[in-house]
């Protein structure tokens, strides 16, 4: 991702055309539109990769902006075998043209964009909508800049001076995501809860998810979700006291300063302590973690 070359918007028009010869890769009519083969509003600098781009007729632009036409057939169509994805996506998953995981028995799950006007308006024109679960990705995380870790995924810790923060220590554990009629870890594989948690499962609404982390039978809470919105770290407080969870203990809470970072060699999270939204998850949540 990070060796690709970035084109501005006029430079991705004027390629993606004369790659492809100014024609539609589907049906050879005149080209109308360098569609982005996953949404720009996906990637972090907007995504205008020349192998992110197809040219199509506006009849098979629509196709694809509804996500009839996949993001697997244009490339194919298009001949392009680099697969360009945003950076905090999982190169090995499908998407749909919105960044909606497809899964693998054909349904797909809700992306950080589902919820928004332009998508639910053209996920209903498709006639798509029945065809999403209720289970969302828990994103992979940021990771500060300090952090002793390969990962390109990199998040200033200044970026959060002026707001209010949370920092609690890294939990180790298998990720889980428990909901009140499913719980299933990375990938979306079911995980088979102990009769405790099962007890506290059932007393959950719909729409709201419990994030964390199981080891052996015990499961520590670090977030708390309402369909594609996180809850304030006052709430999952309060959510961790009303269901009796373990919750991950709290370093520091107030507004954000850098002599609040944990000295040392200390694996820890730090998030905003307000609520906010999936689309948002990149700029509001980083960790921080050491070669111990």
């Amino acid at each position: 991702y990070l060796t690709m070359h970035l084109l501005s918007r006029d430079e991705f028009r004027a390629r993606t055309f004369q790659r492809d010869r100014h024609k539609c890769i589907v049906c050879e009519k005149a080209a109308k539109d360098a569609h982005h083969i996953l949404e720009r509003r996906l990637f972090p600098d907007g995504g205008y990769y020349l192998d992110n781009g197809a040219s199509l007729c506006e009849e098979h632009h629509l196709q694809a902006e509804l996500t009839t036409l996949s993001c697997e057939e244009i490339r194919a169509q298009a001949s392009i075998q680099n697969v360009v994805v945003p950076p905090h996506f999982r190169a090995e998953w499908q998407y749909d043209k919105w960044g909606n995981p497809i899964l693998p028995n054909r349904q797909r799950a809700k992306g950080e964009l589902f919820y928004t006007e332009p998508v639910q308006k053209t996920l209903l024109a498709a006639g798509l909508l029945h065809l999403f679960c209720d289970y969302v990705d828990y994103p992979r995380t940021f990771h500060l800049a300090q952090s002793q870790s390969d990962s390109p995924l990199r998040l200033a810790a200044e970026s959060f001076a002026g707001q209010k923060i949370a920092i609690t220590a890294k939990i180790e554990g298998a990720q889980a995501s428990i909901y009140g009629d499913f719980a299933h870890g990375r990938a979306f594989e079911p995980i088979e809860l102990p009769p405790y948690l099962q007890e506290r499962q059932a007393l959950l609404e719909a729409g709201l998810r419990l994030c964390g982390r199981l080891q052996a039978q015990q499961f520590i809470l670090h977030s708390v979700w309402e369909n594609l919105s996180c809850l304030s770290w006052e709430e999952t407080q309060s959510y961790a006291d009303l269901l009796d969870l373990p919750l991950a203990p709290l370093l520091y809470s107030g507004l954000y300063e850098e002599q609040a970072l944990p000295k040392g060699h200390v694996d820890y999270v730090l998030r905003l302590g307000d609520g906010f939204e999936l689309v948002d998850f990149r700029k509001s949540v980083a960790q921080c973690v050491f070669n111990h």
